[in-house]
C-alpha cells in the first residue's frame, strides 16, 4: 500500500548540467487500484462518462528515468518534447489519443481555491466527515473500492481522484477538490474539455 506521502525526490540533470531536485506530487497507484478492484458496473459508469479508455491503465508508477527524461526534454515556452527524431509539439488531440478523456466542449477554467460554500463540495466532504481539512487521496481511493453502487458520488470521487493523479497534483498525497467547483453533476462532466485540461494544466 502505497503512503499519503507521495514526494519522492529525483535527481535530474538539466541542459546546463545542473544537478536539480524535485518531487513527484502524486502516485498512479491509487487510481490504478481502485480502477482494478471496482465491479463491472462501476466501470461501466466510468464509460459513460467519457473515461473507458482509463480503466485500460496498467501501471502504476512512473520509472524516474523516465520522469528525468521529461524534465529534461520538455520546453514549458513550446508544449513541445525534444527527441531525437525531432520536437513533437504536444496538442489537445494528442492528449484525447492517448488517454481517450473528452476533447472539445466547454474548456475548464479552473479557480485557484475550492469553493467550500457550494453545497455540491460540503456535501461530498461530509461523505467523508470532514468540514474544514484536506482529504488524502488514499481515502477516495477506498471509498470507491467499497462502493456498493455506482452512483453519484462514486462518480464524482472519480472525478476528483483522476484529476489528482492524471492533471493536478496536491502535495502530500492530498486531493484536488477543485474539479467538483466546475462539474457538480457527474454526468455533464462529458461536456468539458478534459483533454485541454491537460495541456493547460502541464505548466
Amino acid at each position: 500500500m502505497q503512503s499519503d506521502e507521495d514526494t519522492r525526490p529525483v535527481k535530474v540533470q538539466l541542459d546546463n548540467k545542473k544537478i536539480c531536485m524535485f518531487k513527484s506530487r502524486c502516485t498512479l497507484y491509487r487510481l490504478y487500484h481502485a480502477l482494478s478492484q471496482i465491479s463491472e458496473k462501476h466501470k461501466e459508469a466510468i464509460r459513460n462518462l467519457g473515461f473507458g479508455k482509463i480503466l485500460d491503465l496498467n501501471m502504476f508508477e512512473i520509472p524516474s528515468r523516465f520522469g528525468e527524461w521529461l524534465v529534461d526534454a520538455f520546453d514549458p515556452q513550446s508544449y513541445t518534447l525534444r527527441t531525437q527524431s525531432g520536437a513533437l509539439k504536444i496538442r489537445t488531440h494528442d492528449i484525447h489519443q492517448i488517454t481517450g478523456i473528452p476533447v472539445g466542449g466547454q474548456r475548464i477554467l479552473m479557480e485557484r481555491r475550492v469553493d467550500y460554500s457550494r453545497e455540491i463540495v460540503r456535501s461530498w466532504r461530509m461523505r467523508y466527515g470532514i468540514t474544514n481539512s484536506a482529504i488524502s487521496a488514499t481515502k477516495i481511493m477506498d471509498k470507491m473500492i467499497k462502493s456498493s453502487r455506482p452512483d453519484k458520488w462514486f462518480l464524482l470521487d472519480f472525478l476528483v481522484l483522476f484529476t489528482t493523479t492524471m492533471v493536478e497534483g496536491i502535495k502530500n498525497g492530498m486531493s484536488n477538490q477543485r474539479i467538483l467547483t466546475i462539474v457538480d453533476r457527474p454526468e455533464d462532466a462529458i461536456k468539458f474539455d478534459w483533454s485541454r485540461y491537460v495541456v493547460d494544466s502541464i505548466f
